[in-house]
């Protein structure tokens, strides 16, 4: 595990297991939202729920992809500790 993670990542990644665990439930069991709030926006035709579902999964590929962002930061070093990367290949 890496010490030098910041609290970014790990509220990405909690986001993304949110987002993507709604995404899930919300496939699964596509009435949940008029069985907890009681409204039914679409009357029942799924709509509503076809679109949510697709807007949490693009939700949770976004914000899996910060938080993997997030990771290789710590891979590579952003210079704070004194330790830059340096370029692979064509390097002078």
């Amino acid at each position: 595990m890496r010490k030098n993670l910041r609290r970014r990542f790990w509220f990405e990644i909690g986001s993304a297991v949110m987002t993507g665990s709604l995404a899930i439930i919300t496939a699964l069991l596509p009435d949940w939202i008029e069985l907890v709030s009681g409204w039914g926006p679409d009357q029942h035709d799924g709509s509503l729920e076809q679109l949510l579902v697709a807007g949490l999964f693009l939700a949770t590929i976004a914000v899996f992809a910060l938080a993997a962002m997030e990771w290789r930061r710590t891979l590579v070093g952003d210079g704070s500790d004194g330790v830059y990367a340096t370029t692979i290949g064509n390097a002078p």
